[in-house]
């Protein structure tokens, strides 16, 4: 039977030795193992003296045959020296018999003392007796065929009877020794056969304890060694082929016991540790480290399948305003209602903090058909009413949807492409569905590209503060200048702050790149000089949406500290969508701003939706009008309309209005006649250099009518030209 079997038929056994530690076991099997060896040691030397024993015996048998040989040998050349003769006094050969006798003794006489000899190596005395046995019938043979020459010759009968008398004796002495020799190698065969059972007792006997010893030495390492270790190894296994334990894989309180509970928390730790590295805390959905993981593994198989990305709206503003705990279970609940819509075969990952990803296997010609359809379905679903603690929400999520192979043959394509689509589904209004297109993968790679370049454009020096002026065209004086953020790239030639801005943003360089163009636009300002009577400059800086947040007006105060511009000639320029989003924060923040003695202006005026409660609840001290109401003022009387209506709100208020994007002199002209006299835009001048600017500053037309001189000066110029 293999030892696998009976490992498993052991751990049947009663559990007898769980208590007993491994170096007992291996006391008690080092004991086990010198028993044994002294018991084959016992039974090798039983086999030795057995066959030492059988040896004597054996020779013993041997000598005793021999004498029994020899004492046949002798009483044989007896007889026939005996029986020669007789017959030789029987012929009654007178004149011949001396001579009879003679060749008698010659030839019969040798064999006998030969045999005589032989008998001598086992008793001496009975060699002797037989010599004189010889002597005697010898001499009585003589003796006789002496007389027999004397005429007197013995009758035969009476010859054989002396004879017979003369060897008597002798041979009854060789029966009697023969006798003696006979029961000898009786007694000796019976020895022999007592050994023999005995050796075979003893043989069978010590191998039957061997076998005992063995077996039970086999018990004992199957059941105390070989059983754990084999339960360990199998333990180890599962564990190594990441299947956790469910229980202790060996119980008691040895060091094998011991072992399988170490392994066992080990296991726990290495799910603990699976878990937390592949799978979302709180959804218990696979994250991106698996989600990378199967799409790598699903790339080396030959198929067609979509991957979704998924973007909670507008997740943010739940976080902020009611904490991220709520934001963890809202994540929760809304993972739990997606997963109840999909199928076996689709599988839902927490990609991010609000967003999840769909792996979704397709088939056939209507694969693109089948994955908007699915994910319209999961839209819908998510926009149903949800209730979290009380509150009800109604959530939008906005999907992007990249198709393997034809958005991408790698992990990283694919994800790119998803990603894009995603972005380009919530630049487009969200709570939509978007497929992946190629021109948004190249526009991805292209940012990537650029926030890298971004990064060193601001360590050499690349990125420099342009002034574009901020006029009352009828005092004719530069109120302020607008610092913006120019790239010139010294290949690319100049970037658009449209392209980089929202890069810096992206990849976190927002704040690195306004602390350079703010130092660099402070630092500047602080050498332009007064112009008549008036004071040097204001400066009007922007700040992006992503820092309404804590520790930007730290920033900003150092930034004065170190260049020296007075806080009473910057201003901060802050979207209105940026309140929008992070209300409270904001406030905060323009509040903090105007304590320092910072000037605050809310930029592009009435593109939000909740204009009038701002304008009541934020300290504000100038509103900038969007440039899309300006651009309109030339045949769209409801954009004049917009215009005026907010230019009378900024009086009633006391804030200063300033329109944006002027281009044309009918727009100046009736920005004036509004009432709005601070104008921006390309009619008046671009962005400069800050020398240029200055220079501009001192011989440029200011006022309006100035203004309207110098255009139809450059009319004619181009006319007459």
């Amino acid at each position: 039977m293999p030892f696998s079997r009976i490992g498993l038929r052991l751990q049947r056994l009663p559990k007898s030795v769980q208590g007993v530690s491994v170096q007992k076991q291996l006391d008690r099997l080092l004991l086990a193992f010198v028993a044994l060896l002294l018991c084959a040691a016992a039974l090798a030397w039983a086999n030795i003296d057995g066959q030492r024993h059988n040896e004597r015996i054996q020779a013993q048998v041997k000598d005793t045959l021999d004498g029994l040989s020899a004492i046949e040998s002798t009483q044989n050349s007896l007889l026939l020296l005996r029986r020669e003769l007789v017959m030789a006094a029987a012929e009654q050969l007178a004149p011949d018999f001396s001579s009879a006798v003679e060749v008698a003794a010659a030839r019969d006489l040798p064999p006998l003392l030969a045999a005589s000899q032989r008998l001598a190596a086992h008793d001496p005395r009975y060699a002797d007796a037989v010599r004189r046995a010889a002597d005697a019938l010898l001499e009585r043979a003589t003796y006789a065929g002496n007389l027999a020459g004397q005429g007197r010759p013995v009758p035969s009968a009476v010859l054989f009877k002396q004879l017979l008398e003369a060897s008597a004796p002798t041979e009854q002495s060789l029966r009697e020794y023969f006798d003696d020799l006979q029961r000898s190698l009786n007694e000796s065969t019976r020895l022999a056969a007592v050994a023999e059972v005995r050796q075979q007792w003893v043989s069978w006997s010590g191998i039957s304890v061997l076998m005992l010893f063995a077996i039970a030495g086999m018990v004992f390492m199957l059941r105390g060694v070989y059983h754990p270790l084999r339960t360990l190894n199998q333990a180890m296994q599962r564990v190594g082929e990441g299947r956790p334990l469910a229980v202790p894989p060996l119980e008691g309180e040895n060091e094998f016991a011991r072992l399988g509970l170490a392994l066992f928390d080990y296991s726990r730790h290495v799910d603990h540790l699976s878990q937390l590295a592949f799978f979302d805390r709180i959804t218990g959905l696979p994250n991106r480290t698996r989600l990378i993981d199967d799409l790598g593994t699903t790339l080396d198989k030959n198929g067609q399948f979509a991957l979704v990305l998924a973007d909670i709206d507008y997740f943010r503003l739940l976080n902020e305003g009611y904490g991220y705990g709520f934001g963890d279970r809202v994540i929760e609940a809304l993972a739990h209602r997606l997963q109840k819509l999909l199928n076996d075969e689709v599988r839902l990952y927490r990609y991010s903090g609000d967003a999840f990803a769909l792996f979704m296997p397709l088939e056939g010609e209507h694969a693109r058909d089948d994955a908007h359809q699915q994910c319209e379905r999961l839209r819908r679903a998510a926009s149903e009413m949800l209730v979290i603690d009380g509150h009800r929400l109604a959530l939008t999520m906005s999907f992007g949807i990249g198709l393997y192979p034809h958005s991408g043959g790698s992990v990283e394509t694919l994800l790119s492409a998803a990603d894009s689509a995603v972005h380009a589904a919530k630049a487009l209004g969200r709570n939509s569905v978007r497929f992946a297109r190629g021109d948004q993968v190249l526009k991805a790679r292209q940012r990537l590209e650029l926030a890298d370049e971004l990064r060193i454009a601001l360590t050499e020096g690349q990125m420099q503060p342009h002034f574009q002026p901020i006029i009352d065209v009828v005092a004719g004086e530069v109120k302020c200048a607008e610092a913006l953020a120019r790239w010139q790239h010294p290949v690319k030639g100049f970037i658009p702050p449209d392209l980089f801005i929202g890069v810096a943003e992206e990849s976190g360089q927002i704040d690195a790149l306004t602390r350079v163009l703010l130092k660099m636009a402070c630092e500047a300002a602080t050498g332009w000089p007064a112009h008549g009577h008036h004071p040097p400059t204001r400066l009007a800086f922007n700040l992006s949406a992503r820092q309404v947040r804590p520790g930007v007006v730290e920033m900003v105060r150092g930034v004065l500290a170190e260049t020296g511009l007075p806080a009473s000639r910057l201003e901060i320029e802050i979207t209105e969508s940026a309140i929008i989003e992070r209300p409270e924060i904001a406030e905060r923040l323009l509040r903090e701003l105007r304590e320092l003695g910072i000037s605050v202006v809310l930029d592009d005026f009435g593109t939000g939706y909740s204009s009038l409660t701002y304008l009541m609840r934020f300290p504000i001290d100038k509103i900038k009008v969007d440039r899309s109401f300006v651009t309109q003022l030339e045949g769209q009387r409801q954009a004049a309309k917009i215009v005026a209506a907010t230019i009378t709100l900024a009086s009633s208020l006391e804030m200063t209005l300033v329109a944006e994007g002027v281009e044309r002199v009918s727009q100046m002209v009736t920005l004036v006649e509004l009432g709005c006299r601070q104008q921006q835009g390309w009619l008046f001048s671009k962005a400069l250099p800050s020398e240029e600017f200055v220079r501009w500053v001192a011989t440029a037309p200011l006022r309006i009518d100035a203004v309207l001189r110098a255009q139809a000066d450059a009319a004619d110029g181009a006319g007459s030209r």
